[in-house]
């Protein structure tokens, strides 16, 4: 793609013939090489895809949300079962102090 832009074929041509770019992507950059706001359209298409990813890490953190819970929530209990009951005995003159 490089190569083709260095010898003066357009970028929307160049982006077309690498199969890598979305039909939408190339259009927007089209428009933009053709009314010389190049760098307006790249920047919309940035936008686009930029909240797109904002989405996708949202949706995706929402889906790990209650797994994640569900394995502290297991730690957490495997922790107190092994460990509370030992310090919750009593042992003798523990609890003079709060006789009176």
């Amino acid at each position: 793609m490089k190569d083709e832009v260095a010898t003066g074929q357009r970028l929307q041509r160049a982006m077309e013939n690498t199969g890598l770019f979305p039909n939408m992507v190339v259009q927007m950059i089209a428009v933009g090489e053709e009314s010389g706001s190049l760098d307006t359209m790249s920047a919309k298409v940035a936008e686009f895809y930029e909240a797109e990813v904002d989405n996708a890490v949202d949706g995706m953190a929402s889906l790990m949300e209650p797994m994640i819970m569900a394995v502290l929530g297991c730690t957490g209990r495997r922790h107190g079962h092994r460990h509370v009951p030992a310090h919750l005995q009593a042992r003798p003159g523990d609890l003079s102090r709060f006789q009176t």
